[in-house]
């Protein structure tokens, strides 16, 4: 390859090197891009998206829409929170976003008027459950931990993408459907949750949001 073409080797290294860091500072919410050369500097190995469960969050503020903590904590998250997906909570859930079926998508909506997927998530745990939720649909994802997808039950999250990254979300309504706001010209709607929704990602995770 010569200069002429713009890329060489090196200019290929360094792209590649800038990857890494933007997609490990995506998943270092506490950090940023920043915190994973600090960690580098220091002679620590950079580990996003590792042993991270969430504190209260506050819209726009993504810092704070995590905490993390030590690792033998995470061992027994399972027993320090109550599955809202595992309780009646989850189908009251499910029953908010019902009232939105219909409902013309907008990005950024979180009303009867339009709505989006993450709005949907958003004001259906605020109505059904008393749960304040990010409007943002990786923030709701990083609020419980992944189960297998065929336990999923009313309430759970179904988010298309990968942890760090979750470009769509939807609520189960059982192991098989879902009820989501989907896209421009697609009102809020059932849906089948073993789909691909999101070219470049395959199935689903399922995520449990923990009370």
């Amino acid at each position: 390859m010569n200069n002429s073409a713009g890329l060489n080797l090196a200019g290929l290294g360094l792209v590649a090197a800038g990857g890494v860091l933007i997609y490990s500072g995506v998943n270092d919410p506490t950090g940023g891009p920043l915190g994973v050369v600090r960690d580098v500097l220091r002679g620590k190995t950079p580990t996003p998206g590792v042993r991270l469960v969430t504190a209260p969050t506050t819209v726009g503020n993504t810092g704070n829409d995590f905490a993390p903590i030590g690792a033998g904590a995470v061992a027994n998250t399972g027993d320090l929170f109550t599955p809202i997906g595992a309780s009646a909570s989850g189908a009251a859930v499910v029953n908010v976003a019902k009232g939105y079926l219909g409902t013309p998508y907008m990005l950024g909506g979180a009303s009867h008027t339009s709505i989006d997927c993450s709005g949907l998530v958003m004001v259906a745990y605020r109505d059904g459950a008393g749960i304040s939720l990010p409007h943002r649909a990786t923030a709701q994802a990083a609020r419980g931990r992944a189960i297998p997808r065929d336990q999923a039950r009313a309430g759970d999250l179904v988010a298309w993408g990968v942890p760090g990254n979750y470009p769509h979300i939807a609520l189960a309504v059982d192991n098989s459907t879902c009820i989501g706001a989907w896209t421009y010209g697609v009102p809020c709607r059932y849906d089948k949750i073993d789909q691909r929704a999101v070219p470049g990602f395959g199935l689903p995770d399922i995520i449990r949001i923990l009370g």
